[in-house]
């Protein structure tokens, strides 16, 4: 005659106040590795978007650095372009001038050789 016996589950053991205590501590001492662990991950975290910022702040000023840069470039540019058409005004003018006194000494000239030969 073949006897059953029903496989009874594994319960644990009961504990003792000590192993529920020492148990206790365990667990403790997990949850707060792991809130260690989460405050570490945190400040990683933050220090990275804090870096991020930074980094933002570095390239705005950068930028900022860049478009001032190139506006005195700018103003620069339009400087010469108004001294050299400065110069080429005067030139132009000394050119008119001297034009002017070489017909002059031309005309003067001429009348001059007109009237010794009447």
């Amino acid at each position: 005659v073949a006897v059953a016996t029903a496989v009874q589950p594994q319960a644990e053991p009961p504990r003792t106040p000590v192993a529920k205590v020492k148990s206790t501590v365990e667990l403790l001492g997990s949850l707060t590795e792991t809130a260690s662990k989460r405050r570490k991950i945190d400040q990683s975290l933050g220090d990275m978007a804090e870096g991020m910022k930074d980094r933002g702040q570095q390239r705005s000023d950068f930028m900022q650095y860049m478009l001032l840069a190139e506006e005195r470039r700018e103003r620069a540019r339009q400087e010469e372009n108004e001294r050299r058409e400065a110069r080429e005004r005067e030139d132009r003018d000394e050119r008119r001038r001297h034009d002017e006194r070489m017909m002059t000494m031309l005309m003067s000239l001429l009348q001059g050789r007109n009237r010794v030969q009447e």
